[in-house]
């Protein structure tokens, strides 16, 4: 039991966001990454939050 990490896996997946700069909404997916939460205590184990969020492509001709 000691050592052992429970780890959930979480994935956020908007069809489209604006983008900060011009406010032109975008669904072309530039890329993807995996964020952490701080590690915290679950009874003995530890518990690990993975959350993959996208990253969207503004395709505003400006």
């Amino acid at each position: 039991m000691h050592g052992e990490v429970i780890r959930v896996e979480a994935r956020c997946t908007p069809a489209g966001a604006a983008c900060p700069e011009c406010a032109h909404w975008t669904e072309r997916v530039h890329s993807s990454y995996v964020r952490f939460s701080a590690e915290l205590p679950a009874a003995v184990r530890r518990a690990q939050l993975a959350l993959r969020v996208r990253r969207f492509f503004c395709t505003a001709s400006a």
